[in-house]
């Protein structure tokens, strides 16, 4: 009988434990001498009771190879309560049969002052623990339920309804079953994963895998092996994933997120595997194929993390519809204008610039280009589509070669037919490393029909244009206030609606009012033929000439257009 003591102990450099023994009695008892124990401890403040009992201590000591029984209920404030019955086979062998009951985890801080317990509510935990001398316990009989459980600390809005693990033996798959709340949006996860057994030791058959998960109308399915679970090598799952409606996933996002676009019928299927044992170094995806109402795509990808964030890969699709993926988007604030670049002299022979445009009506939008993106990861993309929507347009034949290394970017080439059976061949590039970045692109189409451009504004004509640029800058008005190189433009066939006749000649007819009846009708185009040179953001025209309903207009050497500050300095015949 032990009564009134304490006992404290050292956990730590600096953590005390205390137990405190408010009585303990361990006695035999009958003609069988069965030994009995009871009493109440406290331990660092918290309450508990002890009661049970076990087989005689004469056998015990002697070393009797017969199972010694031993029956353990420890219970605690709360409904804290913790069973062990079973026996013991000397000199280490035993059998236990475990069972725990803990309505709140974190009751069990005093006894786990080091653990991080998680938020959980309503554990319960049974299992066989079985041990033989050489090795370490065997569990079997495992099973664990999770009640209802808030866990704001682990995702926001994420509610555990229910959980259950089981594993019947180490040589059979564990399984789980998991429901939970995300918001207002019910998500499960269900199925099986390999034998326990093949975790404590090389060699053996693959690791199955086979889980189940929905979120909503959404499903997901995993299925596979892995052909050593110790090491997280070898993974080979096949992944499959249907969504009705995406953007009700949205209350899954963290809040403030991207916007998810509003894609109907998603479908997604893929073979993974390891870069780096456990992914360490990235992800594989073979076989990868995406569908949507937007499109669909298949190829492969890989998507490295280490020594940096890398994605390469393939891509095929027969369509894809860039403005319905954007449709969701939302739409960033223009920045504050960028002051232009210090102005250089122009060419002698230009004549007299105009006022420079008014801060509201400037031309070139104050658009800041996403160049710092180049600084997060190295790409090496290939793309074919036989069909894509974007920009209002519809292009046929796409293809594309995407590479980024270290903040130097290069597309080379992205080629299509657009706009009515035109060819269109874009080569660009950008370099992040430069201080302003620098920015190149090279453009070739024939045969345009300009009416099929959305942003023609109803003008129309077959469109042919040449183009070599060069500059540095964060923004459009920066790219083009810096600009070298040449543009040449061509049109045949054409016209000019009046609603841009009455916008392009707003100023000059308050000067001359005889003009107002060329807005009243469309104006035919003939042939237009342009040639502009670039330097530091001074485009002299060379040439600028039109065929038009109103008769022949331009002349070689015209002029300038002054980028900078969007004014025209031009001579016209």
């Amino acid at each position: 009988l032990l009564t009134g003591s304490r006992i404290g102990w050292k956990a730590g450099p600096a953590a005390a434990r205390e137990l405190a023994v408010t009585r303990l009695a361990l006695a035999p008892r009958g003609a069988d001498r069965v030994l009995r124990v009871g009493g109440a401890v406290v331990l660092d403040g918290l309450h508990l009771t002890l009661e049970g009992e076990a087989g005689p201590a004469a056998a015990l000591l002697a070393g009797d190879p017969a199972p010694w029984p031993l029956r353990l209920a420890l219970a605690g404030e709360a409904g804290l309560a913790l069973g062990i019955e079973g026996s013991l086979t000397p000199p280490t062998g035993y059998h236990l049969a475990v069972t725990a009951r803990v309505p709140e985890l974190a009751r069990l801080a005093p006894l786990l002052p080091d653990a991080p317990l998680p938020p959980l509510r309503g554990v319960e935990a049974a299992a066989v623990l079985t041990g033989r001398e050489g090795g370490p316990p065997a569990v079997s009989g495992l099973r664990l339920v999770l009640g209802e459980s808030p866990l704001d600390a682990v995702l926001s809005g994420l509610v555990l309804d229910r959980a259950v693990f089981t594993l019947a033996a180490p040589d059979q798959p564990l399984g789980l079953e998991i429901a939970a709340r995300i918001g207002a949006v019910p998500v499960t996860l269900a199925g099986t994963l390999g034998a326990s057994l093949a975790l404590l030791g090389p060699g053996g058959p693959p690791w199955p895998v086979e889980l189940r998960a929905t979120a909503g109308a959404a499903r997901l399915a995993l299925a596979g092996t892995v052909a050593d679970p110790r090491a997280g090598t070898g993974i080979d799952l096949g992944l499959t994933a249907t969504a009705p409606e995406l953007a009700a996933l949205a209350p899954l996002l963290p809040p403030g997120g991207a916007a998810l676009p509003p894609l109907r019928d998603v479908t997604l299927a893929a073979r993974i595997a390891e870069r780096g044992a456990r992914f360490a170094d990235g992800v594989e995806l073979r076989e990868l194929r995406l569908a949507s109402s937007a499109g669909d795509l298949a190829g492969v990808l890989s998507v490295a993390t280490r020594p940096r964030l890398a994605v390469t890969g393939q891509l095929a699709g027969s369509r894809i519809d860039l403005d319905a993926l954007r449709a969701a988007v939302p739409v960033a604030s223009a920045a504050p204008p960028t002051p232009p670049a210090a102005p250089a002299t122009a060419p002698a022979a230009a004549p007299a610039a105009a006022p420079a445009a008014a801060p509201g009506r400037r031309v070139i939008p104050d658009l800041a280009l996403p160049l710092e993106a180049l600084r997060l990861a190295d790409a090496d993309l290939r793309l074919t589509v036989q069909a894509l929507r974007a920009g209002g347009l519809d292009w046929h034949e796409v293809s594309t070669h995407a590479v980024s290394r270290e903040g130097r970017a290069r597309l080379d080439p992205l080629a299509a037919t657009v706009a009515g059976a035109g060819r269109i061949t874009l080569r660009a590039a950008a370099d992040i490393t430069s201080t302003p970045p620098t920015v190149q692109l090279a453009l070739h189409g024939e045969g345009l029909d300009l009416g099929a451009i959305p942003a023609a504004g109803g003008a129309t004509g077959r469109l042919g244009i040449e183009a070599d640029l060069r500059s540095q800058g964060r923004d459009l008005r920066a790219l083009a206030a810096g600009a070298f190189g040449h543009l040449g433009l061509t049109l045949r066939e054409g016209s000019l609606p009046p609603r841009l006749l009455v916008s392009a000649l707003a100023g000059l007819r308050q000067r001359v009012p005889g003009l107002d009846g060329l807005a009243a009708q469309p104006v035919a185009l003939g042939c237009v033929a342009a040639r502009l040179e670039a330097r530091e953001g001074i485009a002299m025209a060379r040439v600028l000439l039109a065929e038009t309903g109103l008769g022949r207009i331009g002349a070689e050497g015209a002029g300038a257009i002054n980028l900078r500050d969007e004014t025209l300095a031009l001579r016209l015949n």
